[in-house]
């Protein structure tokens, strides 16, 4: 469950997307609607401690779109955001310097980073994902020596023909992107080979609606309509192995994995104005916070044991996670799916089954009620693919 444990509203407007810095649940870092990253202390009095911002050539603001953290090991302190404006910047957060700056074609709105942190990905209206790297630094001012492409865009027939919303390298082997966007489609790309090697439609992915989970087998999307808006997906096969119960949530933007625990996953509501904690094995809500705005982002923190959510307004909200006390006196096997052997999955359904039971039958013992539902089992026996 979660327990709000603060919440403040920032200046700079709407925040698009919200991040912890790695490693460090005491620095938020929040992109907002008027160009700027903006850095708050995580406890209260939620202390502004930093700015990164420029403005365009005509002096107007320009809006950040994403933005990501690179390696803390060997680049600390140091961030890389796109924004609307099609320029891409790496800044130095405790400076609040820019270390290099590239300009791409047409407006972007997805960025990330691979896991070896070699290179990244931008998209957007282009309709294509360029793939860059750095070229170099100074070693004298530390300066970044520019930019270059690493490869050709990534656009060929079979790619998006809207635009491109979020982007996520896998978390291990960095030659494989996936992306989604504003077409229905989520597209795994070899970047070895520079061509589609699996896609699968359906999810409307209008924010950072896209997330990997970090045994980089599955796939978790948020959608902005009304039915299945959460969904669970394999890799290989691309095929939908979970889905959240229409009837529980709205639309959604932002999506993640709870990194230390992925059969939780985080997700900012927009209509429904509600920041969900989700058992994605139950397919149900097990946390909620409601507050009169609709959520834009969601992030967790490193270990886990905090949620940020943020949208309208500049209103960012902090919640612990952790189980119930009760929760914590069992434990319930792991339910991860397991497409290739439905025998297995089978096995772990009836111990599931006989967890939940045994809970009851302990909550029921101190007159505390407790509602919970085994998951439903993947129906393997008519699926061809």
């Amino acid at each position: 469950k979660m327990d709000v444990t603060g919440e403040f509203s920032g200046g700079g407007g709407d925040v698009l997307v919200s991040l912890f810095r790695p490693g460090d649940n005491t620095k938020i870092y929040l992109a907002c609607a008027d160009g700027a990253i903006r850095i708050h202390n995580t406890a209260d009095p939620f202390e502004h401690v930093g700015t990164l911002k420029c403005s365009a050539e005509d002096g107007s603001a320009e809006h950040v779109a994403s933005f990501r953290f690179l390696n803390p090991k060997t680049n600390p302190g140091e961030l890389i955001a796109c924004y609307i404006s099609g320029k891409v910047r790496v800044w130095h957060a405790p400076t609040s310097a820019v270390l290099g700056e590239y300009s791409a074609s047409g407006s972007l709105t997805a960025i990330d980073v691979s896991c070896d942190g070699a290179r990244f990905a931008v998209g957007g209206e282009a309709l294509c994902i360029d793939l860059l790297s750095f070229a170099g630094r100074d070693g004298k001012e530390g300066t970044l020596g520019g930019f270059v492409r690493s490869a050709e865009s990534l656009q060929m027939p079979e790619s998006h023909s809207n635009r491109v919303q979020s982007i996520r390298f896998h978390p291990k082997e960095p030659n494989v992107l996936f992306s989604a966007g504003w077409d229905r489609q989520v597209i795994e790309w070899d970047l070895e080979k520079m061509v589609v090697k699996r896609f699968f439609s359906g999810p409307y992915v209008c924010g950072d609606g896209l997330d990997i989970h970090p045994d980089g087998d599955r796939i978790l999307t948020a959608s902005y309509r009304k039915d299945n808006t959460v969904e669970l997906w394999s890799r290989d096969p691309c095929k939908q192995i979970g889905v959240m119960a229409p009837t529980d949530g709205g639309m959604a933007y932002g999506c993640c994995f709870r990194p230390t625990d992925p059969q939780y996953v985080c997700v900012a509501g927009v209509d429904d104005f509600q920041l969900r904690l989700i058992d994605v094995v139950a397919g149900k809500s097990c946390g909620r916070i409601k507050r009169e705005m609709a959520f834009y982002t969601c992030a967790f923190s490193s270990d886990g044991a905090m949620i940020v959510g943020a949208g309208v307004g500049g209103k960012v909200v902090f919640a612990r996670v952790h189980k119930s006390e009760h929760l914590k006196k069992h434990h319930l096997p792991d339910l991860a799916p397991t497409l290739d052997d439905p025998a297995a999955a089978s096995v772990r359904m009836e111990m599931h089954r006989r967890s939940i039971e045994a809970i009851q039958k302990s909550i029921a013992a101190e007159h505390v009620h407790l509602d919970l539902e085994p998951a439903a089992l993947p129906d393997h026996g008519s699926d061809s693919e």
